[in-house]
């Protein structure tokens, strides 16, 4: 008979797609010449736009907008400054230590996904 324990989710978790193509965020910096002939261009990967951006994901080390793309905070440890603290009969919880804008990026979260229905007893635990 096979073993299973309560740590074996390989039946509940998704599998990530694999592309097809090496890139598929396809954005392009617009990029303007100097007299000397170096270039300058546009920050590219920011907004919903790029496909990576819009599904939450970081672009590839190939991404068409090359050194313009911004959509590599975690590859490039670009995060907020974070502070874990003592949060009494709850654990332990996780501060941010600056300013964010609406929509910033704070950091990225490795845990585990909840299932929606054990939510609300979490949610009643929290609450006091």
């Amino acid at each position: 008979a096979k073993k299973t324990t309560s740590n074996n989710l390989s039946g509940e978790l998704a599998t990530r797609p694999k592309y097809e193509y090496s890139d598929p965020c396809g954005c392009m910096p617009e990029l303007t010449y100097n007299a000397e002939g170096e270039s300058s261009g546009t920050p590219c990967c920011t907004d919903m736009s790029c496909v990576l951006f819009a599904c939450l994901e970081e672009c590839r080390s190939d991404c068409t907008a090359g050194e313009y793309c911004q959509n590599k905070r975690i590859t490039k440890k670009q995060w907020a400054s974070l502070e874990v603290f003592d949060a009494g009969l709850k654990g332990r919880g996780l501060r941010v230590l600056e300013p964010i804008q609406p929509g910033g990026f704070i950091t990225e979260y490795v845990g585990r996904a909840i299932k929606r229905r054990y939510l609300d007893a979490l949610f009643r635990r929290y609450k006091n």
